[in-house]
């Protein structure tokens, strides 16, 4: 609902059903936010929204709790863009003993167009997950830096390189912080 100029307030419903081949850590949820969107110039754009969470979770466990979402674009040029966003869901977990998490995420990224139909992309991100039904905290930091070539309006490929550093706060022993190196590469292909 477009309340003023620059400004609309909105309400975000989403049911979600995530199944596996092997029928374990199946679960279904939603979240509902209420927020505005607005527009600070037209160089400025975001989004802010609050709401709640809930998620049914293989093995009868139940989690839930404040959700939240925030967003924000900046266009200092016409081949620059800023990307901020912060999330919190209920994600899956592939930890022994927890069904699922609650995870914060913050995310800040960048498009550059180094020239045409070549885009360079970096990033950084935090995130806080906390498991259900185990006593772990694992938060981790990511960087990553994605190169794309637009070959055309259809067809587009590139490379990505990720690194995340997690650090584990977990009461059980043996239990130790971990890095890991992606590298990938990729084709996308547009109807």
């Amino acid at each position: 609902y477009a309340f003023s100029p620059g400004y609309r307030a909105y309400g975000d419903f989403r049911y979600n059903w995530r199944g596996y081949d092997s029928g374990i850590g199946e679960s279904d949820g939603w979240r509902a936010l209420g927020g505005v969107e607005f527009e600070l110039s037209q160089l400025i754009r975001g989004d802010v929204g609050v709401g709640y969470m809930e998620q049914y979770l293989d093995g009868g466990e139940t989690g839930s709790g404040l959700s939240y979402h925030a967003g924000l674009i900046w266009n200092p040029t016409p081949l620059m863009t800023f990307k901020l966003d912060a999330d919190r869901n209920i994600a899956d977990s592939s930890v022994a003993g927890s069904p699922g998490m609650i995870e914060d995420r913050v995310r800040l990224g960048l498009d550059y167009e180094l020239q045409r139909g070549l885009v360079l992309s970096p990033w950084v991100t935090a995130a806080r997950n906390d498991y259900f039904e185990i006593n772990r905290t694992d938060v981790a930091y990511e960087l990553g830096l994605r190169i794309e070539r637009v070959m055309n309006r259809y067809l587009s490929i590139g490379v990505n390189y990720t690194y995340t550093n997690t650090n584990i706060d977990d009461a059980a022993p043996g239990t130790d912080d971990f890095d890991r190196h992606v590298v990938g590469v990729y084709a996308k292909a547009r109807l």
